[in-house]
């Protein structure tokens, strides 16, 4: 069988967890604003964005550890039982009751076996035993089909080449033109685009910088209020605020107004509902950065989607989902699983020359030149 490709990729890297503020304002009180309304919603779509990269993460983990435990440990007894019913039939061709038909039947049922070993398992040292049944040696064979496949891609006809022989040159160049027509209006009408979209950020941005600047301020010193160690005298409570100050000034250092809320929740529970009466303005500008972090987290997992989406051989409108990872490498274990019992039965009916022969004449001819 052959070995697919995805079985002997290298195990996929764990995507960090962003940062997010666990925030979620179960408050019965009607917002006072939109902006208030729209700072609840935006938390409930980061905490779903939040689960939905945890279930990722999680996936992916569980993921790696069959892949390495248990998936990888079968492909390679897969690969030694192959090899050793490879090597098994090698010996039966000195069997003076085979008839040539029957040699040339294992020799090409030998080179199917030997195959897929070398080129997806790597088992170059394979490579003599291959050539002993090929009249063509194995690297050669690889280097003519490259060839082959160069002179294809030479000798394949241009897209214009098979305009010509369908349509005319005054339809050919009229479609050209069409053609060369949408691409302008469209560069055009995406240019329109991206100056209109810097024209309406050029103006506001000054303005929201230093209102983010003057609410990462006051969320600051909030926290540094309550949090100085100098203010504290029990020595151990002292080395606990002085390392959680620590956490807090490199957030303050990196402008992350997010990680000084999540903070300051933690700090002040009750704060959540305080946070619904902040004034209106305020609420924008925690806005303006929740609506930063969603488009992070979506970001992220998009791109996770991306991988497996071309990693587990979905469709574009297939839903790409953190379970199907491990749905689909215990199918692809099932599939080995069950080749590789059907492999160790065949090693061990062909032991005898009867019962090898048998099997032999239930197998189909091999199609490769010999």
């Amino acid at each position: 069988m052959p070995i697919s490709p995805m079985t002997l990729d290298d195990p996929p890297m764990i995507p960090p967890k962003s940062p997010i503020i666990p925030l979620n304002p179960n408050t019965k009180e009607k917002p006072q604003s939109r902006a208030h309304g729209q700072f609840s919603g935006l938390i409930d779509k980061i905490d779903q964005q939040k689960g939905l990269l945890e279930a990722w993460n999680e996936a992916i983990a569980h993921h790696h550890e069959e892949r390495s435990l248990i998936f990888m440990p079968l492909i390679q007894r897969f690969i030694n039982a192959q090899e050793k019913l490879a090597q098994q039939l090698d010996r039966a061709m000195d069997d003076d009751r085979f008839r040539q038909r029957d040699r040339d039947k294992l020799a090409g049922l030998i080179l199917d076996l030997l195959e897929p070993l070398i080129d997806q398992g790597g088992a170059d040292h394979l490579k003599p035993l291959y050539d002993k049944h090929s009249k063509v040696s194995y690297d050669l064979q690889m280097a003519a089909l490259g060839e082959e496949i160069d002179d294809l891609m030479t000798a394949a006809p241009d897209q214009e080449d098979v305009l010509d022989k369908t349509l005319t040159d005054p339809e050919i160049e009229a479609i050209h033109q069409r053609l060369l027509e949408e691409d302008m209006a469209f560069e055009r009408a995406e240019a329109e685009r991206i100056a209109q979209r810097q024209k309406r950020r050029a103006t506001p941005k000054t303005t929201d910088n230093k209102s983010v600047s003057q609410s990462i301020q006051s969320v600051f010193r909030q926290l540094a209020s309550a949090l100085h160690p100098d203010r504290e005298q029990d020595p151990e409570e002292r080395i606990r605020k002085t390392a959680l100050m620590q956490d807090i000034n490199v957030a303050y250092q990196n402008r992350d107004l997010l990680k000084l809320l999540e903070w300051q929740l933690k700090l002040e529970p009750k704060d959540q509902h305080s946070l619904q009466r902040l004034p209106e303005q305020q609420i924008k500008h925690y806005n303006q950065i929740l609506r930063e972090q969603l488009k992070k987290l979506q970001n992220e997992i998009a791109d996770i989607e991306l991988r497996y989406r071309e990693h587990l051989g979905l469709s574009p409108r297939q839903t790409c989902r953190p379970d199907l990872l491990l749905h689909r490498l215990r199918q692809d274990m099932a599939v080995i699983k069950k080749e590789l019992q059907e492999t160790e039965r065949t090693i061990k009916a062909v032991r005898h020359h009867e019962t090898l022969a048998s099997w032999l004449r239930e197998r189909p001819r091999s199609n490769r030149p010999l």
